[in-house]
């Protein structure tokens, strides 16, 4: 299959592996911040809360970067992705917790 005349093959291929470079790439930073912040004590959840923390982030801001090439992005649009990200994390902490 040649990319080039498939333009949608190509354009699927490359939004999968900047996603998964990205959200790799974000969570390690969180998981670093993260082990500063607490001063070493880090345990397994929190790995998992990184890892899903920099998911979220990177799905975001994709999703940002896809509603500015379609020309549909203003700062409504903006801001709701935002909110939408952070109550999605904030009902996995309070699922998680109990």
């Amino acid at each position: 299959m040649n990319v080039e005349n498939n333009l949608m093959v190509g354009l699927t291929i490359m939004g999968i592996a900047s996603f998964l470079a990205s959200s790799s790439f974000l969570s390690l930073l969180i998981y670093f911040f993260k082990k500063i912040y607490y001063r070493g004590e880090v345990y397994i959840s929190t790995i998992h809360t990184s890892l899903r923390q920099g998911i979220l982030f990177s799905l975001s801001s994709m999703g940002i970067i896809t509603f500015y090439s379609l020309g549909v992005l203003n700062p409504k649009t903006w801001g709701l992705l935002i909110v939408i990200a952070l109550l999605f994390e904030l009902m996995i902490q309070s699922v998680s917790q109990n």
